[in-house]
């Protein structure tokens, strides 16, 4: 017989079912209770983190069933009852087994049939960028970025189509946004003078945007290969304008940046071509561009954009600027992997792990919700920036976090030893960047990591 107490019940609910994410459990009081029964999720962090699982909570019931999410994975599942005295029953939910990379999988299957592409973001700071490959202190070629190498170590072992014909946010390499994109990247041209400059002071999902408030010069984007297709990406906002797009022998397409904060879309399809740019010439108001992604629509390729940030962190994603908020800017692009590597500007300035730890999730599966995501480890820096056992525990929050979630890391801070190590092989060239043979070699070991997701 369940005794009562002022009202509530001596026995906790009970819990069945197998602890695993996608399983189902089931919370039950005693035969005859009702009650509200509210899911729970502790974590095992020290000390530890009870919240109420957002939807998981039902009103006069006996019973209440709950299917396991992936950030329960490593943590303890319990069920709180309004009319128990005893402490919550829980389950102790095992670390999610490995995730399938179901959309990674599936894109790359579609560009092997000719069928479709696969979209994959390099998401990270001025090194995913790549920052001084050229040495410290010297411009870098854009031939020598991660994502070119990546590119070409992709096209070499995989035998498809691949294309890094995009630009995304902040293009300045950790220069500073006085040096404009035009001093080191031929793909951009001002056929009409001065007018659209790099700026940090608006964010989009790599940090910095192409901004023209003042007057209508054009910017020319060109593609390194033959494309006849750009997806333009931009902010929305209320206080925006509007800006025209147009290529040789097409027709100017008006696109308004005006309207309920977020990111805007555009695609114009015009002649296949290898000299034909893109212009984008403003009109009214501001003009904020988040990206460009160019290809060819014939050809179902693997497209690769690049999102470095020069001095992000990983808050900085979840910081809105001008009405629109860095991380719903990539997931707006729609890509079918992203490869995030963070953790050097966190340790760098001081971040705290909790605050790391919380941001990194949060970005993680924000991420989900629209494609795959999979972790990479920083490059080790000199200790003059911090210490070999800080930049450990961050490298061990990132597995952490991936481990939770069943995500694979591809582990660049273990490939590359201490910074000392690195220097010592000509993979640095300063305190924290690597130069060309350090991207190249990272990129060459992310190309394989790519393709065993």
């Amino acid at each position: 017989m369940v005794a009562v107490i002022n009202g509530k019940v001596s026995a906790a609910a009970t819990i069945t079912g197998t602890p695993g994410v996608n399983n189902t459990l089931t919370a039950t009081l005693p035969a005859g209770v009702i009650g509200t029964l509210q899911w729970t999720r502790t974590t095992k962090a020290v000390p530890p983190v009870k919240t109420l699982i957002s939807g998981a909570v039902a009103n006069a019931v006996n019973s209440l069933a709950y299917v396991q999410q992936q950030a329960d994975g490593g943590c303890l599942i319990g069920c709180d009852a309004s009319n128990q005295v005893s402490p919550s029953a829980s389950v102790d939910v095992p670390p999610v087994g490995a995730y399938l990379y179901p959309r990674w999988r599936a894109a790359l299957a579609r560009v092997a049939g000719n069928t479709g592409y696969a979209k994959a973001m390099l998401l990270g700071d001025s090194t995913t960028a790549g920052a001084l490959a050229a040495g410290a202190g010297t411009q870098p070629n854009r031939a020598q970025t991660p994502y070119v190498y990546l590119r070409d170590r992709l096209r070499v072992t995989q035998g498809l189509p691949v294309l890094a014909t995009s630009w995304v946010g902040d293009q300045a390499y950790f220069k500073t946004n006085a040096i404009s994109m035009y001093a080191y990247d031929s793909r951009f041209s001002q056929p009409d003078g001065a007018g659209y400059s790099a700026s940090s002071s608006v964010l989009t999902v790599a940090g910095g945007t192409v901004v023209n408030t003042a007057n209508a010069n054009r910017l020319g984007f060109l593609a390194e290969e033959a494309v006849d297709t750009f997806d333009v990406y931009y902010a929305l906002n209320t206080g925006l304008g509007t800006f025209n797009l147009t290529r040789v022998g097409s027709a100017s397409t008006p696109v308004s940046q005006v309207g309920t904060s977020g990111t805007g879309k555009t695609t114009l399809v015009g002649a296949l071509s290898s000299t034909d740019a893109l212009y984008a010439a403003r009109s009214s108001g501001g003009t904020y561009l988040i990206a460009t992604d160019a290809y060819n629509s014939a050809v179902k390729s693997i497209r690769i954009l690049q999102a470095g940030w020069s001095g992000g962190k990983v808050a900085d994603w979840a910081t809105a600027v001008t009405g629109f908020d860095p991380l719903p800017a990539a997931k707006a692009m729609a890509c079918d992997l992203y490869l995030i590597r963070p953790g050097i500007n966190d340790w760098a300035t001081g971040t705290s792990l909790s605050a790391f730890r919380a941001s990194l999730e949060a970005l993680v599966d924000g991420l989900l919700t629209v494609g795959d995501v999979a972790l990479l480890t920083p490059y080790p820096s000199n200790v003059s920036v911090a210490s070999q056992a800080v930049q450990q525990s961050f490298v061990d929050v990132i597995k952490d976090v991936a481990s939770v979630r069943g995500l694979k890391v591809d582990d660049t801070f273990a490939a590359f030893g201490t910074w000392v190590a690195a220097n010592a092989a000509g993979y640095m060239a300063d305190n924290l960047h690597p130069k060309e043979a350090g991207y190249q070699a990272a990129a060459n070991t992310c190309a394989t990591f790519m393709l065993t997701l």
